[in-house]
């Protein structure tokens, strides 16, 4: 457990082909089975009517006279076992073509996987993980890494620089409802490569994690277990982990956290991630407290050069800018000091 210089696991290609051989053969094994069961059947077939047939000529040679019911009861089981001897012939035919049809699909099955006999444990190290995503701007070289914790062997990095934009500004108070790019707090992302499946944890943890998890939640939507609403993303996420293709999987993750559709249902909360301005929460919760009559119920961010309160009104956003945080304030106050007068 922890983090390491290499990790290896097996192939999935040559798991994925291992679990189809297994299943083949099971299922042959369990036609060949039923083969047998149903050759002991037809045995008993073939014996019942030769003993009533044997049985029936002996009274005949007799001259005993057999009653009209009993000779009708007799027709009526040799025919019956006849009829069952046909039925089971014929199911063994069928399910001697079944074991030659999967013979048949078996064989190449097999071939490949013979093919990947020196492939069958992949290797991943962090060296080579790191060299891989050289050119990717927006991961932090430092924190790549490769590891094992207690849901499976990982390969990790964390996103310094990602600024993601809305598709749509439907807020005018924003930037005069144009082009808005907004800063996300340091991403740590964990690929775990059995399950193809993605972790997202921001850098300052539980301070803004609420942020991700509760509701309504803005993009990136991740929930409680970290895991992300990768959306149209999984497939092309989870085929770039399952090919160990780190550059294709850093770009996928870099495009997803930097793209919010505002006709998602995270997408459209965009605005919760507008960056704090690092200290600016303290200094609001330090003035706060020497002026009670604040109540503090708006969030302080930063837009551009200017910081702003926003108010929520459903699903609407009310947003006011100012260009120092002490000016967030003044309007209030002001209110105080004009209704004590």
């Amino acid at each position: 457990m922890g983090l390491l210089k290499e990790i290896e696991f097996k192939n999935p290609q040559v798991q994925d082909l291992d679990y189809r051989i297994r299943r083949f053969e099971e299922q042959i094994t369990n036609w060949n089975q039923r083969i047998v069961s149903m050759r002991q059947d037809l045995d008993e077939y073939v014996e019942d009517q030769k003993a009533i047939t044997e049985y029936n000529e002996k009274v005949t040679r007799a001259g005993i006279a057999v009653p009209d019911f009993l000779q009708t009861k007799i027709r009526v089981i040799l025919h019956d076992l006849s009829l069952s001897e046909q039925n089971n012939q014929a199911s063994i035919e069928r399910t001697e073509r079944d074991i030659s049809n999967h013979n048949r699909e078996l064989s190449p099955i097999k071939e490949q996987r013979a093919r990947l006999t020196d492939n069958e444990m992949i290797h991943i190290s962090k060296d080579g993980v790191k060299q891989s995503l050289s050119n990717i701007a927006a991961v932090n070289p430092r924190t790549v890494c490769v590891g094992e914790d207690t849901h499976g062997q990982f390969v990790r990095w964390r996103y310094d620089d990602i600024w993601m934009s809305p598709d749509n500004n439907n807020y005018p108070s924003i930037n005069n409802g144009g082009p808005v790019k907004i800063k996300l707090e340091p991403l740590t992302c964990t690929f775990y490569v059995r399950n193809n499946s993605v972790a997202i944890i921001p850098i300052r943890g539980g301070r803004r994690i609420e942020n991700f998890s509760g509701r309504p939640t803005g993009h990136p939507h991740i929930l409680d277990n970290s895991r992300p609403c990768l959306g149209d993303y999984t497939t092309p996420v989870a085929e770039a982990i399952s090919e160990q293709d780190w550059p294709t999987l850093a770009s996928l993750m870099e495009m997803f956290l930097s793209n919010a559709t505002v006709d998602d249902a995270a997408g459209r909360y965009w605005w919760r991630w507008l960056q704090l301005v690092p200290g600016i929460d303290e200094t609001v919760r330090t003035y706060a407290a020497r002026n009670p009559q604040n109540q503090l119920v708006e969030q302080i961010i930063m837009i551009g050069p200017k910081f702003a309160r926003i108010q929520l009104d459903g699903n609407n956003a009310n947003v006011t800018l100012y260009d120092t945080y002490e000016e967030y304030f003044k309007p209030e106050t002001e209110e105080n000091e004009e209704a004590a007068a």
